[in-house]
């Protein structure tokens, strides 16, 4: 039979350990998820010139429900069809919903078309690492440009540093910045090549910075024997079928020290493994760091397939995002067992007010 005091030394060290659960305990890994099916119907109209976004004034398309802010680009086109952006039922993942889908037009002589971006606002801190899933869907049949070699992006990741959230490059909004593309190469005679585009820290950094301010990598996707497989073959991103996309970006340990990652997977199967990454480069911000706080779902081509004078368009749509800070899965659902993180916020205290209570021996 204990004593009072083994009793009470008992109930302390449990409160101890408790106290210690309470401040290592992960309160959930998904920092944001959306099916889009609860949205009610939305797409902004498009623009006849210049860029328009949710600061537009009034009258103008608010963000949905969840996001930061939106940007769309002016159609290159006398008759749009389609906005760039839109949340609906003519796509989705599953037995019913809707889905977030893309129109993409074509430009004969301005290059990069069809730009439009959805917000997502994690939080000012940002997380040391981070993982992206969607699914994607192209539109059966989808076209690639023949005359130049053509890329479509989808998706930035960053860390938005405040002031415009649309501005990137050397006045820009955003450092570091990862950008995946699907790509090919070869004027269009490549197999389809997952492009990412690495911009760090200091972005258009002097040219003679070590490690060099950006980088990019090509990957090909393989069958089963090691052979590329292209765009349209079955089980491949261009089958007219949805499939699964994951990112995953680690912040370098220490500016300067290029031990940052990048891993990508296609419908489960790791596609890249890219180390050795700079994300805060040279004469980078020590302290606080930037970390990855930001996603944009979207961005613009260069895709000249046909001619603008046909208006051509042609889509893709996107569904079941998930953002975490620990691998996702094809397989999670959507409002599953884990926790959404409310960003900003800490964990909560471990329990305080407990009682002794005295136990005779």
């Amino acid at each position: 039979m204990l004593n009072n005091k083994q009793v009470k030394l008992a109930m302390l060290l449990s409160l101890f350990c408790l106290s210690i659960l309470f401040s290592q305990c992960s309160w959930g890994a998904i920092l944001f998820e959306d099916n889009f099916d609860n949205h009610d119907d939305w797409g902004p109209v498009q623009p006849s010139s210049g860029q328009m976004s949710e600061e537009c004034g009034i009258g103008c398309t608010t963000a949905p429900d969840g996001y930061a802010g939106w940007r769309m680009q002016a159609s290159a086109y006398n008759n749009s069809k389609n906005s760039t952006m839109e949340i609906d039922s003519t796509n989705y993942r599953g037995a019913s919903g809707k889905a977030l889908t893309y129109w993409s037009e074509l430009c004969d002589n301005c290059g990069w078309a069809s730009d439009g971006l959805l917000n997502i606002e994690l939080d000012s801190v940002g997380f040391p690492e981070l993982y992206v899933r969607l699914f994607i869907k192209f539109q059966p049949g989808w076209q690639w440009a023949t005359s130049t070699s053509p890329i479509q992006k989808f998706l930035h990741i960053s860390h938005f540093n405040g002031g415009n959230p649309f501005t990137f490059f050397q006045d820009g909004s955003h450092g570091p910045l990862f950008i995946p593309d699907l790509a090919k190469w070869g004027s269009g005679t490549y197999p389809i090549a997952y492009f990412s585009s690495y911009r760090f820290e200091n972005t258009y950094y002097p040219a003679s910075a070590t490690p060099s301010h950006s980088s990019s990598d090509n990957t090909y996707f393989k069958d089963t024997e090691g052979t590329s497989m292209d765009f349209w073959d079955a089980g491949m991103i261009g089958d007219g079928q949805w499939h699964c996309l994951e990112f995953y970006l680690k912040l370098n340990t220490v500016v300067g020290v290029a031990d940052g990652e990048h891993k990508f997977w296609f419908d489960g199967k790791l596609i890249a493994n890219i180390t050795g990454l700079a994300w805060g480069d040279e004469g980078a911000q020590v302290s606080p760091r930037k970390q990855w706080n930001y996603v944009q779902i979207g961005g613009n081509n260069n895709n000249p397939y046909a001619l603008q004078s046909g208006e051509p368009e042609q889509w893709y749509a996107i569904d079941d995002i998930v953002i975490s800070t620990t691998y996702i899965g094809p397989d999670y659902v959507i409002g599953g067992t884990d926790t959404v993180i409310e960003t900003d916020k800490t964990a909560p205290a471990p329990p305080t007010g407990l009682t002794i209570i005295n136990v005779e021996s």
